[in-house]
């Protein structure tokens, strides 16, 4: 299990809970924000990444329609790098070198989405795991057999959650973390709650703000939450899913016993800008660090990954609150 699978499942587990303290009867406060996604409807998103260090520009179209049984269907069309390590690759040589890197980042299930905003699930997933060992096995020119492992491990119970839980996060990123928001402009609240994680339990102080909104959306909100974990348990729980953040650590292998040598931190802080009557995003951001500290050596590990996302709805059908 690698650090992408603790990331993806800590935040999953966070945006899964309300944002603010929970009350019931008549001393709930009101709720700010609602879903009201209407279909048919279409959006462009350009999303901005930052990884090992590695700027990388997609774009891609969500289509929106309605699902069986109700809810909504999100599918991504019309995927395209536009710049990968800072170079522009539009250009026809470069969408053509890039094809098949292109057509394996292009494959994400659809989202299954509730009435009322939640994230149910996500199909297509098997197919597109599929790709993955597709894409891997020709990349890496591997044999009929290393090609079958490779499946077996890739078909997984544990590696489809993990594909799973990815998919997911960027709904939460860009709907689910906000609905029903509660707390007023300009207000902050903190917290420490317990959120499961990879079948454990784990603390975590979660501080949420609600912001002014810029002067060219005054009609949206801006919110945001930060979620931060440390400390000799969340360290000791947590370190055998990020084996590849330390060389020591990769090569001890066994994660056992080495829990009092290192210390894990983790902080992320999600944004959004979006209308309160509907909860479509404007513009979002996800910003996530974890730190290992090797108290042997006295090096310090850091992974820090950055996704802002852009959101063009000129060309989408009209909200719910505008019909």
């Amino acid at each position: 299990m690698h650090i992408r699978s603790l990331l993806t499942a800590l935040s999953v587990a966070a945006l899964c809970c309300p944002a603010t303290t929970a009350q019931s009867g008549a001393d709930a406060p009101r709720a700010l924000t609602t879903f009201g996604w209407q279909t048919p409807a279409s959006v462009v998103v350009t999303e901005e990444i930052l990884k090992k260090g590695r700027e990388t520009t997609t774009r891609y179209r969500l289509e929106v329609t309605p699902r069986d049984g109700g809810g909504i269907r999100i599918r991504y069309r019309d995927f395209q790098f536009l710049t990968v390590g800072g170079e522009d690759v539009t250009t026809p040589a470069m969408q053509k070198a890039m094809a098949a890197a292109t057509s394996l980042a292009a494959a994400i299930p659809d989202l299954a989405i509730a009435t009322d905003g939640r994230f149910e699930g996500a199909t297509g997933v098997e197919e597109c795991v599929q790709s993955v060992v597709d894409f891997l096995a020709e990349q890496r020119k591997m044999s009929a057999e290393q090609k079958a492992q490779l499946e077996r491990t890739m078909q997984s119970p544990a590696m489809t959650a993990v594909m799973k839980e990815g998919v997911s996060r960027y709904w939460q990123n860009w709907v689910g973390a906000w609905i029903g928001w509660d707390l007023p402009r300009g207000q902050q609240h903190d917290e420490r709650r317990e959120m499961p994680l990879l079948g454990t339990t784990l603390q975590a102080d979660v501080h949420t703000e609600h912001k002014a909104p810029p002067e060219d959306k005054p009609d949206c909100v801006a919110l945001a939450v930060t979620i931060r974990a440390k400390g000799a348990k969340f360290s000791k729980d947590m370190l055998g899913f990020v084996s590849d953040l330390a060389p020591a650590l990769a090569a001890a292998g066994d994660a056992a016993g080495l829990d009092d040598r290192f210390v894990l931190s983790y902080r992320e802080r999600l944004t959004v800008l979006t209308d309160p009557r509907t909860l479509l995003p404007q513009r979002a951001t996800s910003d996530r660090t974890v730190t290992l500290r090797d108290r042997e050596s006295d090096e310090v590990h850091e992974q820090v990954e950055r996704h802002d996302y852009a959101f063009d709805w000129s060309t989408t059908a009209p909200s719910k609150a505008d019909t």
